[in-house]
């Protein structure tokens, strides 16, 4: 009873003292500036709706255009709401979303509009954010924006969110993997917690379109309420009406038309004739006539009537998947005659595009930076925080910026300035096959909800335009509505393997069938077919969850690159694997991994690969013909030059050596989260300082440790690889080719394995397997037979045949003596390694018991 009495003290003094804070700063002029503004959003008129839908129910979905305001406010009127009742100390909000620039930005701007002194995470702020590797939250903060995957992190050890009050689950409609997943385990929370007597939840899903009919029913026919956007008028400018405007002619040796061969009389020679010399030139051939074969198998003809005859025949012959650059250039630069003010923003698919385009931008001497009049800017999801917040700084009159962005920019976040829009029409997808085991990154045609948002980011200050590539016969009647779930074309193995940590009722298949939209079934079935693989789950019916993977489900990677950590640990070569699973969840050091057409850097990545696999070069990689090694090694000798000296001969070394010092620094970080999570669950000691010590030379590179006793051994380093990357195996029979499980596959081009003519080993261990031109693997290394034997799958010996099989599909020859005792060896080094898996909570302080077992059998 006296605690009781205490907490709800203590509850009452903090309610007051933010009931007080709060109205100090309403008296505030620069609040009641921010207040005017505040309430002038078309978001202001649903306040009282929402609040009192939230009264009576325990979930509400908002919906709201682009400009309405509702990612900034509503998370504000709820934590507003409870420090006016008086409750405010009962209240803590957290609003995720679906990008990590979004988190950010977003907080930010809500941060300013508080007017919080300390800013995003500062003493006494409100506000807070929580992204990957970077957490700026206090026990002050009430309002906290993360990204999905922080949540469900969070979950493991909080499954019942019991000191949060509301969850906003912002930007549904995107569908993302995460944001589904958490749809569905917060669907029944509320009610769950009102079972235990615990504090009310309140769920709060807001969408940008308006589907609101398939959120609502999923929540037991939840209210809805609703707010206009607030944008200007933004009128769209389709792509036949953009060649007329150009009098635009399509180069017939240009990528992106269809008949690139013949006719002497194509573009080339009427580029340069006025309107007038045009017509008389396109009528004397008879264009209609003579293109009446149509090789563009989407033009109609009877949808282009009122558009000149050289559009006409330029559209005939255009390949409409392949992004027309030409045309982006030329667009940028009348656009800049005409309408010389306000910011324009490029949507393109991928990293590679925007980096490319860039490029080619600088190049011309109207936009190139160092004239001082444009300032070119990229924007996707491989910056840094402060490389992304470049594209939402204003810059002084004279000076026009032009940001080129991959989807990143189509939502949540505001370039304020932006008053044109140029739109590609094009997104790149990860598609996975799960009966193929493979994934593809493909380009295709975006939905009309993300054309629309797209289009929306140009009247957010006043009228803008929007440029659309694609024609408006396409938009019409080309377009899905929405986007396809990620739910349903990505691999389910990381959602399945948190489920069983998560340990819901009734198991993976029976929880995902009750998702907003569930994933087919084989998928499901293909995810816990890849758990068992790796060990992380036992082959009963059930696939329960092992010790190992436990461990894989507190570590937020890819569960065989989960497995390559704790291996890494176990077996003493942390340092070298450590960067391997960052390069692997992230992206390669090397520049021509990059995709722009900085083609010197890529040359430079290329040589640089070829050198340190040189059996001469004396690093870890020499001699070894792996991808992982090369990653690790390029790390370590930039990481040697970054500890000694500064930043910029740091860059330099980098550069010279056709590294991407973003992506190292990037890289860096991650190996200190990762060592954290490690020290977390017990496999090393943690640090004396900082536990997340990212410099390239921290505490978790020490030789010395345990855990790095066998780094500069490159056969242990690639048993490690090899445990965690199993099956992912092809063989050889030094014809050149390589086969998988599944049938014929290519190295990669950009592997040191490319063009292998006697590779020291018939087998070699592959990341992922994709599908471009053709198929082909990605990121691999050459392991001997005795490395499978020891790492591989289920070993069955054939006395008779005197061969040797893993999982029933790899053969490999050997005496049944060698057989046997390989069986023997790998069952001695399974059960030391489980056991230390199994006892790595008892040994947090002084890392994994250093056994002579698993040392004496590798």
């Amino acid at each position: 009873a006296a605690a009781a009495a205490a907490n709800a003290s203590a509850f009452a003094e903090t309610s007051e003292r933010l009931k007080r804070d709060a109205a100090t700063k309403r008296s505030d002029a620069a609040w009641q500036k921010m207040r005017a503004f505040r309430e002038n959003l078309p978001v202001a008129a649903l306040r009282d709706n929402l609040l009192r839908a939230l009264r009576e129910r325990d979930a509400a979905v908002v919906c709201g255009e682009t400009g309405s305001g509702k990612t900034t406010q509503v998370p504000q009127y709820l934590l507003d709401d409870a420090v006016d009742a008086g409750a405010g100390a009962g209240c803590r909000v957290i609003c995720t979303q679906p990008r990590r620039v979004a988190a950010l930005t977003v907080a930010e701007r809500v941060a300013s509009e508080r007017c919080e002194r300390g800013g995003v995470g500062g003493k006494g702020s409100l506000v807070g954010h929580h992204v990957r590797l970077d957490a700026a939250v206090t026990k002050d903060t009430r309002l906290t924006f993360m990204t999905a995957g922080i949540l469900l992190r969070r979950m493991h050890g909080d499954p019942l969110l019991a000191e949060v009050s509301h969850v906003v689950l912002d930007e549904i409609h995107e569908r993302s993997l995460d944001g589904d997943f958490l749809l569905a385990l917060l669907r029944t929370l509320p009610a769950r917690r009102r079972e235990l007597g615990m504090a009310p939840l309140k769920l709060i899903v807001m969408s940008a379109t308006l589907d609101a009919n398939l959120f609502c029913g999923y929540l037991d026919d939840c209210p809805v309420v609703q707010a206009a956007g607030r944008t200007h008028p933004v009128s769209t400018v389709y792509l036949e009406d953009i060649h007329d405007m150009l009098e635009y002619a399509l180069d017939e040796e240009s990528r992106c038309c269809r008949r690139p061969r013949g006719d002497s009389r194509g573009a080339a020679a009427i580029e340069n004739m006025d309107r007038r010399e045009k017509a008389a030139a396109l009528d004397s051939w008879g264009v209609d006539d003579a293109w009446r074969g149509d090789e563009n198998p989407d033009y109609d003809p009877t949808q282009f009537e009122h558009v000149s005859a050289l559009t006409r025949r330029n559209l005939s012959r255009l390949d409409e998947n392949v992004i027309d650059y030409d045309i982006i250039e030329k667009l940028l630069g009348v656009i800049d005659d005409d309408a010389p003010h306000g910011a324009m923003l490029v949507f393109l698919p991928g990293i590679g595009e925007v980096s490319g385009l860039i490029d080619r931008l600088a190049s011309n001497p109207r936009f190139a930076p160092r004239h001082g009049k444009h300032k070119l800017v990229p924007l996707h999801s491989a910056l840094t925080p402060a490389e992304q917040r470049e594209a939402f700084k204003t810059h002084p009159v004279g000076v026009r910026k032009i940001v080129v962005a991959t989807n990143v920019a189509e939502t949540s976040v505001t370039i304020e300035d932006v008053v044109v829009v140029i739109d590609s029409g094009r997104v790149k997808e990860r598609q996975w096959d799960a009966r193929r085991g493979m994934a593809s990154l493909l380009e295709g045609w975006v939905s009309r909800a993300a054309a629309r948002q797209r289009a929306g980011r140009a009247g957010r200050v006043r009228a803008g335009t929007c440029y659309a590539l694609f024609t408006s016969h396409r938009a019409r009647d080309g377009f899905r509505s929405h986007q396809v779930p990620e739910m349903h074309r990505v691999p389910l193995t990381e959602i399945v393997l948190q489920i069983k940590k998560l340990d819901v009722d009734d198991g993976a298949e029976a929880f995902l069938a009750g998702s907003l939209e569930p994933p087919a079934p084989e998928a499901v079935v293909a995810a816990l077919n890849t758990l068992r693989e790796v060990g992380a789950v036992d082959a009963s019916e059930a696939a329960a969850l092992t010790p190992l993977g436990h461990h894989l489900a507190a570590l937020p990677v890819d569960c065989r690159v989960a497995k390559m950590l704790v291996y890494g640990a176990l077996l003493s070569c942390l340092s070298p694997v450590l960067t391997i699973a960052a390069c692997l969840s992230y992206k390669s050091p090397f520049t021509s991994g990059q995709g722009g057409k900085g083609g010197g850097g890529a040359a430079a990545g290329d040589a640089a690969r070829r050198q340190l696999s040189l059996p001469s070069s004396g690093c870890l990689a020499s001699g070894e013909q792996s991808d992982h090694l090369v990653y690790a090694a390029a790390y370590e000798n930039w990481a040697k030059v970054a500890s000694v000296s500064d930043r910029n001969t740091a860059r330099r070394h980098a550069t010279k050596h056709g590294l991407c010092p973003e992506t190292l620094k990037q890289i860096a970080e991650m190996r200190g989260q990762y060592a954290s999570l490690l020290a977390d669950i017990g496999f090393i000691a943690g640090s004396k300082g900082t536990r997340a010590d990212a410099s390239p030379s921290g505490w978790v590179d020490d030789p010395s440790a345990s855990w790095n006793v066998d780094a500069k051994r490159a056969p242990v380093v690639k048993a490690v690889v090899t445990a965690g990357l199993y099956a992912n195996i092809a063989a050889t029979e030094n014809t050149g080719r390589w086969r998988d499980a599944k049938g014929e596959v290519g190295v990669h081009p950009s592997s040191v394995n490319a063009k292998l003519a006697t590779p020291t080993f018939p087998f070699l261990v592959f990341h992922e397997k994709v599908k471009t031109s053709r198929v082909f693997l990605r990121d691999s290394t050459v392991v001997a037979p005795a490395t499978l034997l020891l790492f591989g799958g289920a070993m069955d010996v054939h006395h008779a045949a005197g061969r040797v099989s893993l999982d029933g599909w790899l053969w490999l020859r050997a005496s049944a003596q060698v057989a046997v005792l390989f069986k023997k060896l790998r069952r001695a080094l399974d059960d030391e390694l489980d056991a230390r898996i199994r006892g790595a909570r008892r040994v947090r302080d002084g890392g994994p018991s250093k056994g002579a077992g698993a040392e004496d059998i590798l």
